[in-house]
């Protein structure tokens, strides 16, 4: 007996069984179709007329299904008498956390460059991170920026994702190469720091700085 299935455009009705076997819609005979007739991913009421009541509550439905899909999931209700970080609920962290991640998406979506010439994402405030938020979970963030080419140029460095124009990147804007030593790699040898001064008071070396 074939297995029975409901349509797959989510309206609940059983699509009859195929009468033959087409491999171009991967039908085979005996199977339920994917679909009633008529229905759609879209739903049952993409072929009706856009000022029908069933057009319109199908939309609709589709709408808030599209919607709910997308929805962040809200956070579970805390127990009651549980201790509160920084005097915040779960939920009011979680919307300040929502707000943190927009506004580091806004930094992160135009990169910039080193002085290598690579891409690389722009440095964050201190202030754009949240105390409770874990700092390898906020790296994740960083967007691919692998479509970003970079071309030096009379008026300057431009950096461009081939979507938009190219943007010229100041030059207070360029990073030093990471995990590198700037004064080093100019040629220039830090200064060394005043030496200590030891001072003994009363049988006890105290340290100061000369």
């Amino acid at each position: 007996m074939a297995e029975e299935r409901t349509c797959l455009c989510g309206c609940g009705e059983v699509p009859p069984p195929a009468p033959r076997t087409d491999r171009r819609y991967g039908q085979v005979k005996g199977e339920p179709l994917p679909y009633v007739s008529g229905h759609n991913p879209r739903g049952k009421g993409w072929n009706l007329r856009k000022d029908s009541r069933q057009r319109a509550a199908d939309e609709a439905l589709i709408r808030e299904r599209y919607l709910a899909e997308r929805r962040p999931t809200p956070p579970e209700p805390e127990p009651e008498g549980s201790a509160r970080l920084d005097g915040l609920s779960a939920e009011d962290r979680q919307r300040a956390t929502w707000a943190m991640q927009a506004a580091r998406a806004l930094v992160w979506a135009v990169p910039t460059v080193d002085v290598d010439g690579n891409i690389v994402s722009r440095p964050l405030d201190e202030d754009m991170v949240l105390p409770w938020e874990d700092l390898s979970q906020v790296g994740k963030e960083i967007p691919d920026y692998r479509d970003w080419q970079v071309e030096e140029t009379e008026i300057g460095i431009l950096i461009s994702d081939g979507r938009c124009l190219p943007r010229l990147i100041d030059p207070s804007e360029i990073l030093p190469a990471l995990g590198v030593d700037e004064s080093a790699s100019n040629g220039v040898e830090p200064e060394p720091g005043p030496e200590p001064v030891v001072e003994v008071i009363d049988g006890v070396a105290h340290v100061a700085a000369s």
